[in-house]
């Protein structure tokens, strides 16, 4: 019988969308008690948030409405409940981006030779910063997933070999703990120890179903900390979980395998010995969760109906390879004969070898076109594009698909995931400044930064103005460098010939005495200068300005030689952003980026206080941590904002598209590649319930095969642009295309000459548009029909190449 009023309730689904259905069934019937109560939802990912939302509002249909619905992440709503129960508010001086300026304070402290080596070696605190961050990045997980190791760092005790320099830095962390207190690990423990030993509700506890919708991982305390509340209110679990048959293990299996992960070997001779090869490869990261939601007792556990044995055939390739997921039967995707020639003209699973970027935007959208010209009813809302390396596109997108937002493309679409540096040019310009200490300025570094509208107004000047300036630099020989001493910086001899002061001399000397003597002149205080040619009062006057802007870089360059306190920092950084730009009137995108520019500035500010931090902090520190700031996502950016959506792979975030499309999918790409410094002791020690890149990565790719419902059309640089010669893919890649190659064929088939039927090489440069439609795949055409006729540089027809071919079958094996 089960208790409405409490438990931990588990709801799984190979769909993501058929857990909607359970979902919404009981935020009908389950509602709470007040009236304006609002209904919680944890979800791993913001963007789950308006597809979630979207979903149950189709579920609700046209005259019902999604309102009251909190949506929230699971770190921040348990940090609520945990200042609701405890009665206490944490300290942010725990998290890494704090942690890591209480780690800079503390290096010079620790006794460890390799630290106090770099220290003497490092003038400008680089090296340190670098340091710091490190540590704090390897420190901030072991709050959550090694809370015994840190107890026994703190008695002084080691746990593992080579952790001297993690313990005495975490020692140095924790005697600071009175100021911050428990650090998140800690107060995630002493809640749930509250509510598991609370003999009545604790005042105040919602006790209406609380949803946990999407996640495929979650850090051992905060799991605990649900379990613990099931006690009081229904925790239901809503899990997409990729195979509809245990294949955790079965009877004494599974017991087998608790008993290895427990010796933290983690089970993996078990773990492979799974029967389909693409599960034992990808699947520990979701095995390892559901084996932990099942450690403790469930008071529901069901699969919905959607996975149960399909009765219909299936209805092409992906449909093969996704039901042999769902069933842990590899076999499920043989073909026989028949259908095995069939191959050639299933678009359903594509697998491109292209030579550079621009050639896999061109296939993509001529593979996007022949998919809206076959698949009923499909809308550009309905696909998605995804890639580990979204940044490598983003330039090229307009070229291809036109520009977003606007009506000379095929189709609308919209990027997500564009760091804040894209967003405007201000940001772009800022990056530029906080790198000037350091750097080499030219006469074209400064021009381009004239052609910024705010830049522009700032110094009152205009378009027109930064045309006449460069022919003006140009005159004057001006190529970089502010002046001699600013050459000297840069480790050039110290001349001022052909830096900025030596061209600005040269100007005044122009103006002054003409062209009618080009000889030249001695000026009084010892220097040589020969008058510039064709300076006129119009020109001088635009040169004064461009003077005013060179003093404001000379500023920024001078911040490279400072060692400042934090809230002198703020001040001043906030001065050198107002000195260089000025919103034009009326450009209301740029006074916003001003004003954004601003925030992340009071921002690391807030880091720095929040982490009690008094002592000067060097150039070098400051300038990372605010660049990282401008080269990050914004936490705050549309997702699913109609069109076809180009974003990165993001971990649980893998939400259903009729046609999806990962680009980018290179060796060395995916999974993405960790830092071996031989700091992360938790990757050299690994216990089950841990989360690594290299776990998340595979457990997305599965999640990404398993989300697209039509089509999946997957490319990468697999041919050298120079050379013709393969490339190898990704490691998800070659083991998806090992499986095909070993599964799908009838038995004794060998790779035809021209290649797998799934696998497409596509050649460097495309030929002459055909002038009828293409037999094998009618790429071409497709292409021609949706977007009004052929255009330059589009995706062809696939060409049989002879040379090359046995290359291409041994590159599939592997």
């Amino acid at each position: 019988m089960i208790d409405p009023d409490r438990g931990l309730w588990l709801f799984r689904a190979s769909r993501l969308e058929a857990l909607v259905e359970p979902l919404e069934a009981l935020l009908q019937h389950l509602r709470p008690e007040g009236l304006l109560a609002p209904q919680t939802v944890l979800v791993g990912h913001p963007g789950l948030r308006p597809w979630l939302r979207q979903q149950l509002g189709q579920k609700r249909g046209p005259r019902g409405i999604v309102a009251n619905l909190e949506l929230a992440l699971p770190s921040p709503w348990l940090e609520a409940l945990a200042r609701q129960c405890l009665g206490t508010d944490p300290l942010p001086g725990w998290q890494r981006e704090r942690l890591r300026w209480r780690l800079l304070g503390l290096l010079p402290t620790l006794a460890d030779s390799r630290v106090q080596s770099l220290l003497d070696g490092d003038d400008d605190g680089r090296q340190a910063f670098a340091l710091a961050e490190r540590l704090a990045e390897v420190l901030a997980p072991l709050m959550l997933y090694r809370q015994d190791w840190l107890a026994a760092w703190e008695r002084g005790r080691p746990v593992v070999a080579d952790d001297t320099l993690l313990a005495e830095a975490w020692r140095g962390l924790a005697a600071q703990s009175a100021a911050f207190g428990p650090h998140r690990g800690e107060r995630l423990r002493r809640l749930a120890q509250h509510l598991a030993e609370a003999r009545e509700c604790p005042p105040g506890l919602a006790r209406d179903p609380l949803h946990v919708f999407g996640l495929a991982h979650l850090p051992p305390p905060e799991l605990a900390v649900l379990r613990a509340l099931s006690r009081w209110r229904p925790v239901v679990f809503h899990v997409a979980d990729p195979c509809r048959v245990h294949w955790l293990g079965l009877g004494t299996d599974r017991r087998s395998l608790r008993q290895a992960m427990q010796a933290e070997d983690l089970g993996e001779s078990h773990f492979l010995a799974l029967d389909h090869p693409l599960l034992a490869a990808w699947g520990r990261l979701g095995q390892h969760f559901l084996l932990a939601l099942e450690d403790g007792e469930l008071a529901l556990d069901e699969r919905h109906g959607a996975d149960a044995e399909e009765p219909s055939p299936p209805r092409h390739l992906l449909d093969r390879v996704q039901r042999s997921l769902r069933g842990n039967a590899p076999e499920a995707m043989r073909m026989d004969a028949e259908g095995f020639a069939a191959l050639a003209h299933d678009a359903s699973l594509r697998v491109l070898r292209c030579a550079s970027p621009l050639r896999e935007l061109e296939v993509l959208r001529a593979a996007l076109a022949h998919a809206f010209r076959e698949l009923p009813d499909l809308q550009p809302a309905e696909v998605g594009v995804l890639s580990p390396t979204p940044e490598r596109y983003r330039a090229l997108l307009p070229a291809v698909f036109g520009e977003p937002g606007r009506g000379d493309g095929a189709w609308p679409w919209h990027a997500a995931d564009v760091p804040l540096a894209a967003l405007h040019p201000v940001y772009r310009a800022l990056l530029t400044a906080l790198a000037l200490p350091g750097t080499r300025l030219s006469a074209q570094g400064v021009l381009d930064l004239l052609a910024l509208p705010p830049v522009a107004r700032r110094f009152g000047l205009d378009g027109e103005d930064e045309g006449s300036l460069r022919h003006a630099l140009v005159r004057l020989r001006v190529a970089w460098g502010l002046d001699a001493e600013d050459r000297a910086r840069s480790g050039a001899p110290a001349t001022p010939a052909h830096t900025f002061a030596w061209g600005l001399d040269r100007a005044v000397a122009g103006l002054v005495f003409g062209e009618r003597d080009p000889e030249v002149l001695d000026l009084p205080d010892g220097q040589r200068v020969l008058p510039g040619e064709g300076i006129d009062g119009g020109i001088a006057e635009r040169l004064e300005r461009l003077e005013a802007l060179l003093a404001e870089l000379r500023a920024w360059s001078a911040l490279g030689h400072a060692a400042l306190p934090p809230e002198l920092w703020e001040a001043r950084l906030l001065e050198r952003i107002d000195g260089l730009f000025q919103a034009p009137p009326g450009d209301e995108a740029s006074r916003e980026a001003i004003a954004g520019a601003r925030a992340q500035v009071a921002a690391l500010a807030a880091e720095w206080r929040e982490a009690r931090q008094e002592a000067p902090l060097p150039w070098a520190a400051v300038r990372a941590a605010l660049a990282a700031r401008f080269e990050a996502v914004p936490e705050r950016q549309r997702f699913l904002a109609g069109g076809i959506t180009f974003c990165g792979m993001v971990p649980q975030r893998a939400i259903p598209f009729r046609v999806i499309a990962v680009l980018g999918l290179d060796e060395g790409q995916l999974p993405r590649p960790a830092a071996d410094d031989g700091l992360d002791l938790r990757a050299r020690h690994p216990r089950a319930g841990d989360r690594d890149l290299a776990s998340d990565d595979r457990y997305l790719f599965l999640e990404t095969l398993m989300a697209a419902r039509e089509r999946l059309h997957l490319s990468f640089l697999g041919l050298g642009a120079d050379d013709g010669r393969p490339r190898n893919p990704a490691a998800p890649l070659a083991e998806l295309l090992e499986a095909l190659e070993r599964f799908v064929p009838p038995a004794g088939t060998t790779c035809p000459e021209a290649g797998w039927p799934w696998t497409w090489q596509v050649p460097l440069q495309p030929p002459a548009p055909l002038p009828g439609p293409a037999p094998e795949i009618p790429l071409a055409e497709a292409a021609d029909a949706q977007c009004g006729g052929p255009r330059p540089g589009r995706a062809h027809q696939r060409t049989a190449l002879s040379r090359g071919r046995t290359a291409r079958c041994r590159a599939s094996r592997r």
